[in-house]
């Protein structure tokens, strides 16, 4: 992982964030949605306070949100939720029409049978015993009091993937209508908090199911911010993959150079053109290690060699011999800690094989460098009498 970000960041950062990677990864480990599951399971929230050693991982779901009704208690040590994929106001007209009201009476009448579906709705939710509810849009005024008044804490504008997280986390079922909400669609929160960073008030929400977890980004600008959340980011996907599968190869160059020892060892076996074919594939392997050697400013082509004989000399364990870019020793990558994961290699390797076939399969198109040209074969002829 660290190697990931090498060069992205500093390496006390790349520390840092290669740590709380883990931690965020770890709460990944068994669930189910593929190889992104690291990116929509995982809340990213930049935050202006502190430098980027401050930046951590938060279990549960951390959002700018704070309760409507400030006389609803900020934290709560647990209790069932309910999720509201809508909102609680008053209808709209679906018809494009108008009303005359000729009395006070008559308005009046309107804001009270509104007030009585309002209540209607807030007596089904209090019936279910819920202290918690969140909604994707938003809450009536004369919902929230009657709400706070019936011990029910409510939320407001939460976009639906963090609805579907807040789902995830509390096992509560996602409604589209509060008239509809059952016993069978709420969920239970173990914690509920709010703070404030950076000035603004932030409400943090814990469930029993996991699944879930808050990385607070933090940096002293928006680009750092944001430099640190892309190095994180690459970080995360490293972790999350190696925790299905922690399969290691060794590093620098070591595992390409042995292919490529081995490689060039069994062309001569072969008696045709094959074995120009194994020799080219040796030497495109060498492209990594040659690479690396590049770009630490030392020789290729002594690095290689180098490389090459130092495997082949050792007595055991020659695959894990690789170049230390910083010391420029040949060395066992498992003494010094780098590595590269078994399903980065082989991707990398499957994929450039497969796109060299897929080349070499086109036998019938070329790339010129002109337009093409119609031979004047009667000038030729004249030039040739």
């Amino acid at each position: 992982m660290a190697t990931s970000i090498s060069g992205k960041v500093d390496s006390a950062v790349g520390r840092h964030l290669t740590g709380i990677a883990i931690e965020a990864a770890e709460e990944l480990v068994g669930e189910d949605g593929g190889h992104d599951l690291e990116r929509l399971r995982v809340k990213r929230l930049l935050i202006k306070d502190g430098g980027t050693l401050d930046s951590e991982v938060v279990r549960g779901l951390v959002l700018p949100k704070s309760r409507m009704d400030v006389a609803s208690p900020a934290d709560a040590d647990g209790g069932r939720i309910a999720i509201i994929d809508g909102g609680m106001e008053s209808p709209e007209l679906e018809l494009d029409a108008s009303i005359e009201v000729t009395s006070t009476e008559a308005l009046r009448g309107f804001h009270e049978r509104a007030r009585e579906r309002m209540r209607e709705q807030v007596d089904l939710l209090a019936s279910l015993e819920i202290d918690l509810l969140v909604v994707r849009d938003g809450i009536a005024e004369d919902a929230t009091t009657m709400l706070t008044d019936a011990g029910i804490t409510c939320y407001r504008r939460y976009d639906r993937e963090d609805l579907e997280l807040l789902s995830r986390i509390t096992g509560a079922a996602m409604v589209r209508d509060a008239r509809r909400v059952g016993a069978g669609d709420l969920g239970t929160y173990t914690s509920r908090s709010e703070r404030s960073y950076s000035g603004v008030k932030h409400t943090r929400i814990d469930g029993p199911e996991g699944g879930a977890v808050t990385v607070l980004i933090r940096g002293s600008s928006p680009s750092v911010r944001e430099e640190v959340k892309r190095a994180f980011d690459d970080a995360l996907g490293v972790a999350h993959r190696l925790s299905g599968d922690s399969r290691i190869l060794p590093g620098g160059g070591g595992t390409q150079t042995h292919l490529a020892r081995h490689l060039r060892a069994y062309a001569p076996s072969q008696s045709g053109r094959e074995q120009l074919a194994i020799e080219a594939f040796a030497a495109a392997l060498e492209i990594v290690p040659r690479t690396l050697a590049e770009n630490s400013g030392l020789d290729p082509i002594d690095e290689i060699l180098e490389l090459s004989a130092a495997q082949a000399a050792a007595s055991e364990g020659g695959a894990w011999i690789g170049m230390d870019v910083v010391s420029g020793d040949k060395v066992r990558m498992d003494e010094v800690g780098v590595f590269d994961p078994l399903f980065v290699a082989h991707h990398a390797l499957a994929g450039a094989t497969e796109a060299a076939n897929s080349v070499l399969r086109i036998d019938d198109v070329l790339w010129a460098k002109q337009d093409a040209q119609t031979p004047d074969w009667q000038s030729e002829m004249e030039d040739q009498d």
